[in-house]
């Protein structure tokens, strides 16, 4: 097996390395363990002057055969990260029109994988928008993600269920597109805003799951706009 560090610091480094060819002083940062907790990223990679370009959770496979590899996600403590992050996806994508949260699942199961695809780790990786997942992700259980490397799918589990992953090329191209810029500035004009006021932006999720949000925000993720990138 591999840590997923290892696996976080590779692959930022070959992002961090495309990025600045296009933004030269582009710079990656590293969330606290609290930092974490609240909104549920690893990292961030930002540009100067208040601008973030992409927020990622980096996962490690679990296992993997015949180039099919097999993630958890929300397996953190509370079973409440990906339901976090899914909601922190949907505010961005919904306020800002941007999608700029993503899981980030490298197909790289050990040492000797990553000895063997070293330096050039990011066509082994993919990138899942958490806003794009099924709504019955959203509960207080763990969730399987299975790549299967051959075709380039990805299914979430229990229940199988496609979905829309991003490949290393797609998703760089966002980057350096500028499709996925989010100006600090309009982050701070809503400071004040606690998150479950925009839950009802949510039509995708029904009237349950609004009110288990609005609950959530208001107790255990009393999280401001103002925290939520760096």
């Amino acid at each position: 097996m591999i840590s997923e560090k290892s696996l976080e610091l590779n692959v930022l480094e070959n992002i961090i390395r495309i990025v600045r060819t296009h933004y030269r002083n582009a710079f990656l940062y590293g969330f606290t363990l609290k930092q974490e907790s609240k909104h549920g990223l690893d990292a961030a990679i930002n540009l100067p002057n208040g601008l973030s370009i992409s927020g990622l959770q980096f996962k490690k496979p679990i296992s993997s055969s015949g180039g099919i590899y097999r993630f958890e996600i929300n397996n953190n403590g509370k079973r409440d990260q990906h339901l976090k992050l899914y909601l922190l996806s949907s505010i961005i994508n919904r306020i800002f029109n941007v999608s700029l949260i993503h899981y980030a699942l490298p197909a790289i199961s050990d040492t000797s994988e990553l000895a063997v695809h070293s330096p050039n780790f990011l066509p082994r990786t993919y990138f899942i928008d958490p806003s794009r997942m099924p709504v019955e992700t959203l509960d207080n259980n763990v969730h399987i993600v299975e790549i299967n490397t051959h075709n380039n799918t990805a299914i979430v589990f229990s229940e199988p269920k496609r979905l829309d992953i991003l490949d290393t090329k797609t998703f760089i191209d966002n980057i350096i597109g500028k499709k996925s810029i989010l100006e600090l500035s309009k982050i701070k004009e809503l400071k004040n805003v606690q998150l479950y006021d925009y839950v009802k932006y949510f039509d995708v999720i029904d009237s349950v799951w609004q009110e288990k949000l609005k609950l959530l925000a208001r107790t255990s993720w009393k999280l401001r706009l103002k925290g939520i990138i760096v």
